[in-house]
């Protein structure tokens, strides 16, 4: 003990407690406790949900001249959606596809030559709230 005592300083035991901590992984195990008939993240297998089991899903569509966007109601999230361009208004292909806002957008270009006109369509799936 007499050996101990002099290197027991604040320091000291605050930098090995630092180290348990650090050496633990921070693990502190917070215990929340579900309500009855209630489902966790923990309890739900990996793919086990689709969004079908969430909702329904519906398609939004939305048409436009070398760009469009097809949007969610305010009530509905966007889940996915992409695009295609008329093949009858010229050669032209999707350059972006992406997500816009709560809906999905969609921006083409021309192939060949330069139409005044490319026709696009986007769609987006949504699920109702």
């Amino acid at each position: 003990m007499k050996r101990l005592k002099p290197h027991l300083s604040y320091a000291n035991v605050v930098a090995t407690l630092a180290l348990i901590v650090a050496i633990s992984g921070g693990a502190t195990a917070v215990a929340i406790t579900a309500s009855k008939n209630s489902v966790t993240t923990k309890s739900i297998r990996k793919g086990a949900v689709r969004a079908k089991a969430l909702g329904p899903v519906v398609s939004r569509t939305a048409q436009g001249d070398f760009q469009a966007i097809a949007r969610c109601k305010p009530s509905e999230r966007v889940l996915g959606g992409g695009g295609s361009v008329d093949p009858a208004s010229g050669a032209g292909a999707i350059q972006k596809s992406q997500r816009a806002d709560n809906g999905w957008g969609v921006v083409a270009i021309t192939v060949e030559g330069t139409p005044t006109s490319l026709g696009v369509r986007a769609y987006a799936y949504c699920l109702k709230n």
